[in-house]
Order: C-alpha cells, then sequence, then structure tokens
C-alpha cells in the first residue's frame, strides 16, 4: 500500500480558468475551523459562534495556489494574489463555490481510486 507523505496538487478547469489547487491537511483544516470561532458571553452563558463566511474565504485562499486565463470585469489579466482570491471570493461566488466543490471531489475520487487499487 502506498501511503502519502507530502501535498498533492489538483488541477482543476473552470471554463476559461485553470486552476492549481492545493488541499488543505485535516490539522489545517481544524486550525483554521479554530481560528472563525470566537467565543461569546462569559461564564455558563458563553456559546461558540462560527463564521462559516470567513472559514470559506480564507479556504479558498488558501488552497488556491495559481490560476492561468482569469481576467477581471475590463478583461486584463487577474493575478493570483491574497486580495484577489478574496476579491473573487466576495464577488464571484458562484466561481469559487465551483473551486471548493471540484477540490473536494477530485480528493474524493482520489483516495477512491487509491483504496481499489
Amino acid at each position: 500500500m502506498k501511503l502519502h507523505t507530502k501535498k498533492r496538487r489538483i488541477t482543476i478547469k473552470i471554463e476559461d480558468v485553470t486552476v492549481i489547487a492545493e488541499p488543505m491537511t485535516p490539522r489545517e483544516i481544524a486550525k483554521l475551523r479554530y481560528d472563525c470561532t470566537d467565543i461569546v458571553g462569559r461564564g455558563d452563558g458563553a456559546v461558540q459562534e462560527f463564521d462559516g463566511y470567513e472559514f470559506s474565504a480564507r479556504m479558498f485562499e488558501r488552497i488556491v495556489v495559481s490560476w492561468d486565463g482569469a481576467t477581471d470585469e475590463d478583461g486584463r489579466p487577474l493575478e493570483c494574489t491574497v486580495a484577489n482570491k478574496r476579491a473573487v471570493y466576495d464577488y464571484d461566488q458562484g466561481f469559487a463555490t465551483q473551486v471548493l466543490t471540484d477540490v473536494k471531489d477530485k480528493m474524493s475520487a482520489r483516495e477512491e481510486a487509491e483504496e481499489k487499487n
């Protein structure tokens, strides 16, 4: 059985954009979840509030390594920076959601295929 000891990258194609993504490890996801959770209140009345939007936005920022073929509204090439990844997440939810979904689906398919081999 081949065991993995390092991160693997995934290539995703969405229309004219090619995205290179590096899925987060379970430890990284847990840390991000912790970072996006606040304790509100004190004592017995304290509750945890999880910011799902911020969690997904930060996940998108972290897993997208690069993209090719992305342009802004004026047709200019869109550089793959943290600020641009946040802007895409904030203003093009359809694209960002598709990237996150495709990464999850490709990782699941890859794990299933490896289990069969």
